[in-house]
């Protein structure tokens, strides 16, 4: 009777998780939806009609706000810590949106792998440290220690540069770092075992042989962290000011003067179109990276 109380009880609660699961993507579709109706409005049909669709058949609705956008989102940056200014233009906004997300997604998802490779790898007394203090780290705020970091890449000339974004990045305390370290944990020690006795390095094992086992992961980690780094604009509001990314553009939206983007239909239309990039990203590789993620292994 208790397992079948528990079973029934478990078939309750997942009906109840399916329910929200599905209010929740049904609110962020209809919010998508909502803003590619509103992008292709003109300014006179937002505020005739607010929610409903654009008047006209569909080769009838404003995709010139696309050309638009691209043509005048534009802004200008300053002063900046050495009193200079910067205008950037959409093109120069999303060359500095891949230099920025590209860079540092690579950076810190290989620091999270190397890491945590090291970790699973050898076991001893140090590395059951390492392992505590990223989950410590994980769980304790960090945010005080921004004013000091700004203080320190400002005395080293390093402040609004992409090197010192890279360096930032390149650490190992991040949650992805137990998803690596997982993967690495899991993997037969049999390949390691035979290299070895063919004559491989500690390098060439790690680099040749173990690594490629672990690059699916390593791909869909990177393409995670690519898309939380192009939509992020604090970080480069921070520490890259001289580097406007698009993500930073829209959030400056807001305070710009300019009369073509003005507009809430403009500004709408500016934010989808940042958004283009990472859904062709996504559906372009969703079923290599997204689907192959398991890896083979020696039986035992």
């Amino acid at each position: 009777m208790k397992n079948g109380k528990v079973k029934q009880n478990r078939g309750v609660l997942a009906w109840i998780l399916l329910f929200f699961l599905l209010l929740y993507s049904i609110i962020l579709v209809g919010l998508l939806v909502w803003a590619i109706f509103v992008s292709l409005k003109t300014p006179t049909m937002w505020d005739d009609d607010k929610v409903g669709m654009p008047v006209g058949a569909p080769w009838d609705w404003q995709w010139i706000n696309y050309i638009k956008v691209f043509k005048a989102f534009t802004f200008v940056e300053g002063p900046l810590a050495n009193g200079s200014y910067i205008q950037a233009s959409f093109l120069t906004m999303a060359v500095n949106s891949l230099l920025y997300a590209g860079g540092g997604a690579f950076v810190s998802t290989f620091a999270c792998c190397i890491g945590a490779y090291l970790t699973a790898r050898y076991k001893f007394k140090f590395s059951k440290v390492v392992y505590l203090f990223v989950v410590i780290a994980m769980v304790v705020p960090i945010i005080g220690s921004t004013p000091s970091m700004l203080l320190l890449l400002d005395r080293l000339g390093l402040y609004q540069t992409l090197f010192s974004v890279y360096i930032m990045k390149f650490n190992f305390l991040d949650m992805y770092f137990l998803v690596f370290f997982a993967v690495f944990d899991a993997l037969p020690k049999d390949y390691a075992e035979a290299s070895k006795i063919d004559g491989a390095s500690e390098f060439q094992i790690m680099f040749k042989i173990m690594l490629p086992l672990a690059l699916p992961t390593f791909a869909t980690v990177m393409l995670i962290k690519f898309i939380e780094l192009w939509n992020g604009y604090d970080f480069v509001l921070l520490y890259l000011r001289s580097y406007p990314t698009l993500s930073y553009g829209i959030y400056k939206l807001q305070k710009m003067n300019s009369p073509e983007m003005e507009h809430v239909t403009m500004r709408i239309s500016a934010s989808l179109l940042v958004a283009i990039p990472i859904l062709a990203l996504f559906i372009a590789f969703r079923n290599k990276i997204m689907g192959n993620v398991t890896m083979g292994g020696v039986k035992e």
